[in-house]
C-alpha cells in the first residue's frame, strides 16, 4: 500500500465515530448484556451445574481422604511399589523442563524447521 493511501486510511479511521449516532455506550452495553440476562435458565444448565457440583464434591472428598488416611492411599506404603503419587511427580518433573530445554537447543543449533516460516535465522 502506498504511503498516501495509508495516510488516507488512517485519517478516515480517526474521524469515523466509534459508535453510530443514536447509540450510547450504555445502550450498547444493554443490548449485549440482554443476550445473557434475559434468557431463562434451561434444564441443561441445571444438569451441567449438578454434574460440576458432584465432581467438585468428589475432589473435596479425595483431598480429605488423602489428608486423613495419608499417601498410603496411593499404594506408597508397599516398599516395592512406587505408587501413583511418586510416579506422577516424576512424570511432571521430567516432562516440565523438556520444553524450555528443547527450544533453546534448537535456537542455538540454528534449526530452520523450528520456526513457522522457512526464513533464515537472524544473525
Amino acid at each position: 500500500m502506498a504511503p498516501e493511501e495509508l495516510d488516507k486510511t488512517r485519517a478516515s479511521a480517526e474521524t469515523s465515530p466509534i459508535i453510530e449516532p443514536g447509540h450510547t455506550f450504555a445502550s450498547i452495553t444493554d443490548k449485549i448484556s440482554a443476550i445473557v440476562l434475559t434468557r431463562p435458565t434451561t434444564r441443561f444448565w441445571y444438569i451441567g451445574f449438578g454434574i460440576a457440583f458432584v465432581l467438585v464434591m468428589l475432589l473435596f472428598y479425595a483431598i480429605a481422604a488423602v489428608i486423613t488416611i495419608g499417601v498410603g492411599l496411593f499404594g506408597i506404603n508397599i516398599p516395592v511399589a512406587w505408587g501413583f503419587d511418586l510416579f506422577n511427580s516424576v512424570w511432571w518433573f521430567g516432562s516440565g523442563p523438556a520444553g524450555p530445554f528443547i527450544s533453546p537447543s534448537l535456537r542455538l543449533g540454528r534449526q530452520r524447521w523450528r520456526n513457522r516460516s522457512t526464513a533464515s535465522p537472524r544473525r
